[in-house]
C-alpha cells in the first residue's frame, strides 16, 4: 500500500533516475576500462588479466548493482512495499562490494602504483555518493508504504463486533493497483486482525471486501427505510375542523 496524498512527483523522478542509472552504469564501465586498456596499450581482455580480482569485484559492482535496481523499478512501478527492501539491499551490497574493491585495490593496484592512493579516494567517493543516494531513498519509500495504523484518527465505520476504517481509505490505497495479487494484498495489510462481522471470516482479499461493503449498504439501507416508516407513521396531520 503506498500513501499518494502527498503527490507522486519524486516517486516518479525516482523511477526515471533508476531507469537511466541501469542503462548507463555498464556502459560506463565498459568505456572506462577499454580507455585503459587503450592508454596502456593493451587489449581489453589482457587488461583484466593483468588485474583480475580488481577486473572481477568492478564487474559485480556495476552489474550486479544493476540487476539490484532493475528489481527496485519494478517494484516501485508496481507500487509494491518490497522496494524498500530492494533499497536496503542495494546499500548492503554497495558496502559489501566496496570492501571487496578495496581488497582488490590493496592487492593488485598498489602493488602497481606504489604510493598512489587514488584508487582508494574513488572506492570512498563511489560509497559515500550511493549511501547520499540511497539512505534517504530508503528512508523516503519506507514512509510512503507505512502502513494505516489501526488506531487512525480517521473518522470510523462502528458496529457492534468490530471496528473497520472508513471506505475513502481503502479506495485510496487500491487506486493504481491494476494486478489483483496486489489488491488482495493491500486489503489484507489494511485489514489484517478485521473479521467480517456478517459472517465471521477475516477479511483477506478485495472479494471478502466487497463481500462486507455490499452487506454493510444493504444494512444501512435497511435502517434507513426503518427510520423512514418509523418517522412517517409518528407524524400524523391534525383533521381540519369544519367551518359553521
Amino acid at each position: 500500500m503506498i500513501n499518494t496524498s502527498r503527490g507522486m512527483k519524486w516517486y516518479t523522478i525516482l523511477k526515471i533516475l533508476l531507469v537511466i542509472w541501469i542503462i548507463t552504469e555498464p556502459s560506463f564501465f565498459l568505456s572506462d576500462w577499454s580507455a585503459i586498456a587503450v592508454q596502456s596499450n593493451v587489449t581489453f581482455i589482457e587488461l583484466a588479466a593483468a588485474l583480475p580480482l580488481f577486473f572481477i569485484s568492478n564487474f559485480i559492482n556495476v552489474f550486479g548493482d544493476s540487476i539490484l535496481m532493475a528489481i527496485l523499478f519494478y517494484h516501485m512501478r508496481n507500487k509494491d512495499k518490497k522496494s524498500i527492501d530492494s533499497t536496503r539491499n542495494i546499500l548492503i551490497f554497495d558496502i559489501v562490494i566496496s570492501f571487496i574493491t578495496t581488497l582488490a585495490t590493496l592487492i593488485e593496484l598498489q602493488s602497481l602504483n606504489g604510493d598512489d592512493y587514488s584508487g582508494y579516494g574513488s572506492i570512498l567517493g563511489y560509497i559515500t555518493f550511493r549511501l547520499i543516494v540511497f539512505v534517504p531513498t530508503y528512508i523516503y519509500l519506507k514512509k510512503r508504504f507505512l502502513p494505516i495504523p489501526h488506531n487512525s484518527q480517521a473518522p470510523y465505520i462502528t458496529h457492534a463486533e468490530s471496528t473497520f476504517p472508513p471506505f475513502e481509505t481503502i479506495s485510496a490505497a487500491l487506486e493504481g493497483l491494476l494486478n489483483q495479487t496486489d489488491r488482495d494484498e493491500t486489503i489484507a495489510q489494511i485489514l489484517s486482525g478485521y473479521n467480517n462481522p456478517y459472517t465471521g471470516q477475516p477479511i483477506t482479499t478485495e472479494k471478502d471486501w466487497d463481500e462486507y461493503t455490499q452487506a454493510y449498504q444493504a444494512e444501512q439501507k435497511q435502517k434507513l427505510q426503518k427510520f423512514t416508516s418509523a418517522s412517517s407513521k409518528e407524524y400524523k396531520p391534525r383533521k381540519k375542523k369544519p367551518k359553521n
